[in-house]
């Protein structure tokens, strides 16, 4: 729709025709390539015929006896070995053709490997904070970039308090979220749970603990039972788990409203329900797996200021019992947070109430009269 209406359609077309273009001349380059040996071997093969043939009558005087039989066994052998030879040189024009590719990709896996905390097998196990979830002098680096991502951050959680991580585009915010959830391993430093250091080991019971609630909740075109307990196949749900997880949430009086309750189908991506409601349907899929550490990012940056308040509401009837995180880059989000973290440069710079920063902090002053 934008595309159109914008009239810029013939500018997305010459850029699609460049490239496709492009492709289509290299497509068509090493096809080409890959059938030429065939004529030149056959060229080579007939022509060595005809000298066998030329050598054999000046060397036998033209007994047809002897030469017939020498002749076809090398014709024979041409026979079958032309088709061979061609399958070679096809197979190595296109491993060379496509190792650019492979190269790269083999190149992100390694990264992958490298970065990713391995899991235990311990799905059962939770690893649950009794007093603080920590980053210690954690430093990280993107491959193919010059500057850190994050550079000796520290920061510290204190259990079932609610901490807002905040910072201007590019800070740094979504590379600490990974880490904290454990998706990415930093170069230097660590992240602990008490004095807990997560590793390979430990990793896997660690992500049991967490309930994690993104922008963009990802729904299935099942019912809101299946979505609330999302993985688990149909007739392994716990139904009264889901009702508890659902009225935590404030979706309770919505799904009695609806003739199937709790088995309504949501349509594809949530279709049938709207933004507040699908970002609860997180918050429920986050409970229902009873996680104690509930990480919100920039939850609520695509709602409405009315629907806002309402997530808001149903996240700080938490406070006490659960410990929050929340990513923001809305700065009124966070007002009500024990203790924000103002994250620039893949640093802390400062931290505190959102009354003291707003005093103390001209940065986030500036970002809060924004908002």
């Amino acid at each position: 729709k934008d595309v159109l209406l914008l009239g810029r359609d013939s500018d997305f077309i010459e850029r699609f025709n460049k490239t496709g273009i492009s492709l289509a001349k290299s497509l068509g380059t090493n096809d080409a390539l890959g059938t030429v040996p065939r004529y030149i071997m056959e060229l080579v093969a007939f022509g060595s015929m005809i000298a066998v043939v030329l050598y054999l009558i000046a060397n036998y005087e033209g007994n047809l006896g002897v030469i017939l039989p020498i002749l076809s066994v090398y014709a024979l052998a041409g026979v079958k070995l032309l088709p061979a030879f061609q399958s070679v040189y096809t197979s190595i024009a296109k491993i060379r053709a496509h190792s650019p590719a492979f190269e790269s990709i083999q190149d992100d896996l390694t990264h992958s490997k490298s970065t990713k905390l391995s899991t235990s097998n311990s799905e059962d196990a939770f690893l649950v904070p009794q007093k603080k979830i920590s980053l210690e002098n954690v430093t990280f680096k993107y491959p193919n970039k010059e500057e850190n991502a994050l550079n000796n951050l520290n920061i510290s959680i204190p259990v079932n308090s609610i901490v807002g991580i905040v910072g201007p585009s590019g800070s740094g915010k979504s590379t600490l979220v990974d880490i904290l959830l454990g998706l990415i391993k930093p170069q230097q430093g660590q992240l602990k749970i008490d004095e807990n250091i997560i590793d390979n080991k430990n990793c896997r019971s660690w992500q049991n603990t967490i309930g994690f609630v993104a922008q963009n909740i990802f729904l299935s075109e099942g019912s809101i039972s299946e979505n609330v307990a999302f993985g688990i196949p149909k007739d392994q749900i716990n139904q009264n788990q889901v009702l508890r997880a659902l009225k935590l949430a404030h979706l309770d009086d919505l799904v009695k409203s609806f003739e199937d309750g709790i088995h309504t189908r949501v349509g594809e991506r949530g279709i049938q329900l709207s933004g507040g409601q699908r970002q609860r349907i997180g918050i429920a899929r986050a409970l229902y797996y009873k996680a104690e550490v509930l990480v919100f990012d920039e939850a609520t940056s695509s709602l409405d200021g009315i629907t806002e308040k309402m997530i808001m509401e149903a996240i700080h009837n938490f406070s006490g019992q659960k410990t929050i995180i929340m990513i923001a880059h809305r700065l009124k989000t966070v007002q009500k947070c024990d203790q924000i973290f103002f994250v620039d440069k893949g640093r802390v710079i400062d931290k505190g109430t959102y009354q003291e920063l707003i005093k103390t902090n001209e940065q986030f002053k500036n970002m809060a009269a924004n908002a």
